[in-house]
């Protein structure tokens, strides 16, 4: 979960893919 922070703009996307994967 840190390295997703790390990329910063990539990790953006990678945080909106996580969220429906949460729920």
């Amino acid at each position: 979960m840190t390295q997703d922070l790390t990329f910063d703009g990539s990790g953006c996307k990678m945080e909106f893919e996580r969220l429906p994967k949460i729920n």
